[in-house]
């Protein structure tokens, strides 16, 4: 009952994979209900092919691609890693006297594990989680639909809004619906995506099992992905193929240099394409839409019936989409923030419902005025946020751009107290030019300049006290570090928070930030440090310029400086001036007109 199938992937040729007893028997019972039709229809990287319009390749290719590589793993002569013997670990199908080798194990899975994705891939399942835990007749609908033993993994994915594994779970139920064919396919698929779910390790070669697929997976997606990826880079099917014989155990079975450098890929991809700032942003576009739609549905659905009907492979969900959608969002203006290493530090607040959580965000600056969007990588280990500032009035975006930087910083106070983030600093940063960019124009570059790295210069903290303390700390760090000149800026910093400080948010810099002009390499302005309170009147004064020389009549000088730098950089939206601030210092105040 094998057969030999023959697929043009692109940019790798004409690519024959031999499918095995139980993958073609499977094939076979699946596609009476349409599965393999609509694993052809579902676009590989769901909705972000509205930010990668070249990227058309299907879900049919990508699980092609698999089941030839793992024929190619199964021909190999010497092969001693058991992918032709029997496993009995998860039954057969009944139209064969023998249990599924380990190849035709992988092949199956391979299946199986693609069947439970709707259009719109992992956009869509963030949308049915967010109503699976709102909506209790959607709720209670799928749960009736499952078989009991698969309650807990419901329950599971659920709590953990685990939007990456909820395919599986839709493949669970979809399974369910066809019993009244089953010839032993439903019993053998379940158990193989339950063990699969579980990662089921007491068995060295169910160990092996899933890491050999995980490795097939991997190359398979990072083969048809990078081709349309903006990296200068890609994977080459052909290579991979020609030198099977030679290297098929270090690509796929042991743990070698290439497969570290296939991980080092995989990092490369999701930076540049399934978790850039775009993507985000997108999938939370994506999955907004798709959850409305499914709002509007909610009525009805009030059986296992009537949720079939919008889950199957011709549901409505399916075909609503299909058609280019522009982004909504400005994409010359953007935040985008990292949390490393999050896997048990994440806030409650967010992890309960990722989705829930960015609408609360977006409702809280304005719909029309940002879009927000926060995924982790599969593991957890890895938050990233995404905002775009929409507006372009000049007013209304420093609005915006400070609220959206105040809800950062409230999130970044949530983590637990014990995480540290690296990428901490980066953040930080981030904010701090977001909010000078704003003031001065998206098309200025800063570079903001910290006279020591090992001490951080940022200092974000509510109330005046507070701030004085941590910059005390800082400068009792500092002080041998740093030269007279640099010391006095930062002193200088100090006495306007004590002279302007207030109770609310506030932020300092306490290290030299440099301005520069579109497309050009030469400075514009440069200051000494600078302080920001984003929650109060802007009508009054919110940002302060210090500007300090060390020399006899520093005042003088700072104030020619300074009122000569900021008159030209600083737009007509602003009244400022530039005041003494001691004998040796000046400070520019900036409030809105």
């Amino acid at each position: 009952m094998t057969t030999i199938k023959t697929y043009n992937i692109p940019g790798s040729g004409n690519i024959t994979a031999l499918l095995f007893n139980h993958t073609t028997s499977l094939v076979n019972f699946l596609d009476r209900y349409g599965h393999i039709d609509r694993l052809r229809e579902i676009n590989q990287l769901g909705r972000l092919r509205d930010i990668y319009p070249g990227a058309h390749h299907n879900r049919y290719e990508y699980v092609f691609l698999q089941w030839a590589l793992v024929a190619e793993i199964a021909k190999q002569k010497g092969n001693n890693h058991g992918f032709s013997t029997e496993r009995k670990f998860f039954g057969k199908i009944n139209d064969f006297d023998k249990y599924p080798s380990t190849a035709e194990i992988l092949q199956c899975l391979i299946l199986l594990t693609n069947i439970g994705y709707c259009d719109g891939t992992f956009s869509t399942n963030r949308a049915w989680l967010n109503n699976l835990k709102s909506h209790t007749n959607i709720y209670k609908s799928f749960k009736s639909g499952l078989d009991r033993i698969d309650h807990k993994i419901f329950e599971k994915i659920l709590d953990e809004f685990d939007f990456y594994n909820l395919h599986i779970l839709f493949a669970l139920f979809l399974l369910q619906r066809y019993k009244r064919t089953d010839n032993g396919h439903i019993e053998f698929s379940s158990e193989l995506l339950r063990k699969y779910y579980y990662t089921d390790s007491n068995n060295v070669h169910l160990t092996k099992l899933w890491d050999v697929f995980q490795s097939v997976r991997k190359i398979s997606f990072l083969t048809l992905d990078s081709l349309y990826a903006p990296v200068p880079f890609s994977l080459r099917l052909t290579s991979i193929v020609l030198s099977f014989s030679q290297y098929y155990e270090e690509i796929f079975i042991k743990k070698s240099a290439y497969k570290s450098a296939i991980d080092e890929f995989e990092k490369v991809l999701q930076n540049s394409v399934y978790l850039s700032g775009d993507s985000i942003l997108n999938t939370n576009k994506a999955a907004s839409e798709i959850n409305t739609f499914i709002e509007s549905k909610k009525e009805e659905i009030n059986s296992l019936k009537d949720l079939f009907l919008n889950i199957n492979c011709k549901s409505e969900l399916e075909t609503k989409w299909k058609k280019h959608n522009e982004p909504d969002w400005n994409r010359d203006q953007n935040m985008y923030l990292e949390f490393e290493n999050t896997n048990g530090f994440l806030p409650s607040e967010y992890s309960n419902n990722p989705f829930q959580w960015e609408n609360v965000f977006q409702n809280k600056i304005g719909k029309t005025k940002t879009r927000i969007g926060a995924m982790t990588n599969p593991s957890n280990s890895n938050l990233k946020i995404s905002a775009a500032i929409n507006e372009t009035d000049q007013n209304q975006r420093l609005r915006t751009t400070l609220k959206i930087s105040t809800e950062l910083i409230k999130l970044m106070k949530l983590f637990d107290t014990s995480y540290t983030n690296p990428k901490d600093e980066e953040n930080k940063q981030t904010i701090f030019v977001s909010i000078l960019k704003s003031i001065f124009g998206w098309d200025k570059r800063f570079i903001l300049q910290a006279h020591d790295n090992r001490y951080s210069a940022f200092v974000i903290e509510n109330g005046r006290n507070k701030s004085l303390r941590i910059i005390d700390k800082y400068i009792e760090n500092i002080k041998g570090l740093i030269n007279q000149d640099q010391l006095l800026e930062i002193q200088e910093t100090r006495s306007a928070l004590e002279k302007y400080g207030y109770s609310g948010l506030t932020l300092i810099y306490l290290g030299a930030t440099k301005i520069f002009s579109a497309k050009q390499n030469n400075e514009s302005a440069e200051f000494d440090g600078f302080i920001i309170f984003p929650t109060v009147n802007l009508s009054t004064e919110f940002f302060y310029i210090i500007e300090a020389k060390n020399i006899v009549n520093g005042f003088n000088e700072s104030q020619k400086q300074l009122q000569k730098r900021t008159r030209t950089i600083t737009p007509k939206e602003f009244d400022w001036t530039v005041d003494k601030l001691s004998s040796k210092a000046a400070i520019g105040k900036f409030k809105l007109k």
